[in-house]
């Protein structure tokens, strides 16, 4: 009696597994054939002509026309490809001060982005902008909200990722804040994920940008705070609750300026754009153009700014020696507002990292600015929202991500990364 349901899901599984496996080489090789589908996949002809049938019939492969014809003669094969607008994905960044919006394909190619400022009068007034806002894409770009498969969102924030929960946001104010569920209003049918976003930042850089070639690396973000991701052979870790990282939050002696945490002396209290800003004598105007205040500092070129700076770099240079005596990381990337600060800010860094790192550790240590600069956070949302859909290239999130049905987590081609 209780065999039946058992062989049917057990049947349903492989089929979900079969089908996934033929849109990811259709999505990595196409144009492809029916037959060469099966040759690769080494599944029965039969089975990948039904396959192929369904998911055309659904939208999800094309039929482009006919490919040549064998040695051997005989009909010419009908080729296939990936329909990249089967579906869509959106990604979010609520930053402290500009929050942004982006729509994309379903392979990740950016269709549209909108960006308004981040209320902080309530979590629900900055959850109900993202959803206008996603809102006007889909009608200004004649996309149906049902097409979307994923929303990512990345957040300054203690995250945890599993419930889709803001913990903690300090510098926003915001506290318990259910972001998944703050967002079904889009479409109640997608799948809604949610990470810190120095964490969606590396994951991005992996993937695409500045650490690509680093499994083991060491991120530190600023955006008006002060955040740190760490990356263990090729996936995020994020610790027990997904709180790892936070840097920022740790307290250098000496130090004593109250942080919007509620503790004093913690290391954004002297490093972030803010903290630059009031330690050089500026009133830091959080308008959305608090790193362009920061970036007009640091080009100043005052003596006295260029050796605050250095001091700046010091201090985040120190905090980042405990990051790489304790993980022992390939490389160290610099991103979001420590950008903007300038060669005297990462030459102080570096220095300083480099004194305070036990000498081994640093002396194969690699020191690398983002390569994707401010589109790193959306970026990592998007990628976030690929890999919510099934679709994304490379699998960083590691073990603490959302848990997918069984017959999503494949075996994937040999250049794909999967999750540890």
């Amino acid at each position: 009696m209780v065999r039946q349901p058992a062989q049917a899901f057990a049947r349903a599984e492989l089929r979900e597994r079969n089908r996934r496996v033929v849109v990811n080489l259709v999505q990595q090789s196409g144009p492809v054939s029916r037959a060469t589908i099966a040759r690769v996949t080494r599944l029965a002809k039969p089975t990948v002509s039904l396959i192929v049938d369904e998911l055309a019939s659904e939208g999800v492969l094309r039929e482009i026309g006919v490919g040549e014809a064998s040695h051997s003669g005989g009909r010419r094969p009908v080729l296939f490809d990936f329909n990249q607008q089967s579906h869509h994905v959106l990604a979010v960044h609520i930053g402290v001060e500009i929050t942004t919006v982006v729509l994309a394909d379903a392979i990740g190619i950016e269709v549209a982005q909108a960006e308004v400022v981040t209320p902080h009068e309530s979590p629900e007034t900055m959850l109900a902008s993202v959803a206008e806002a996603a809102g006007r894409l889909f009608s200004k770009h004649s996309v149906n909200r049902r097409s979307v498969t994923a929303i990512g969102v990345c957040v300054p924030a203690l995250v945890d990722p599993v419930a889709g929960v803001l913990v903690l946001a300090p510098n926003l104010g915001w506290r318990n804040v259910n972001i998944r569920e703050g967002l079904r209003a889009i479409n109640d049918s997608a799948a809604i994920y949610v990470h810190n976003v120095a964490q969606a930042v590396l994951a991005a850089e992996y993937t695409e940008g500045a650490a690509q070639k680093w499994p083991n690396a060491v991120l530190l973000y600023e955006d008006s705070g002060v955040g740190a991701a760490l990356m263990v052979d090729g996936s995020i870790f994020h610790g027990v609750q997904g709180f790892a990282g936070e840097i920022g939050h740790c307290k250098l002696p000496g130090a004593e300026e109250p942080c919007n945490c509620g503790a004093r002396g913690c290391l954004e209290t002297l490093v972030s754009a803010s903290a630059v800003l009031r330690r050089a004598g500026h009133r830091p105007v959080h308008d959305g153009t608090l790193r362009h205040q920061l970036r007009a500092l640091a080009q100043s070129d005052d003596p006295r700014v260029n050796r605050l700076l250095r001091e700046v770099g010091s201090e985040l240079g120190t905090a980042a020696s405990w990051l790489v005596n304790l993980v022992n990381p390939d490389a160290v990337i610099i991103s979001g507002g420590f950008l903007d600060a300038g060669e005297h800010l990462f030459d102080g860094f570096v220095g300083s990292l480099r004194d305070h790192a036990l000498p081994e550790a640093g002396a194969t240590l690699n020191i690398e600015r983002s390569a994707l600069g401010g589109t790193a956070p959306i970026r990592g949302a998007t990628l976030l929202a690929l890999q919510a859909s099934q679709q994304s290239v490379r699998s960083v999130w590691g073990p603490s991500r959302p848990s997918l049905p069984a017959s999503d987590q494949l075996v994937e081609p040999a250049h794909v990364l999967s999750s540890r």
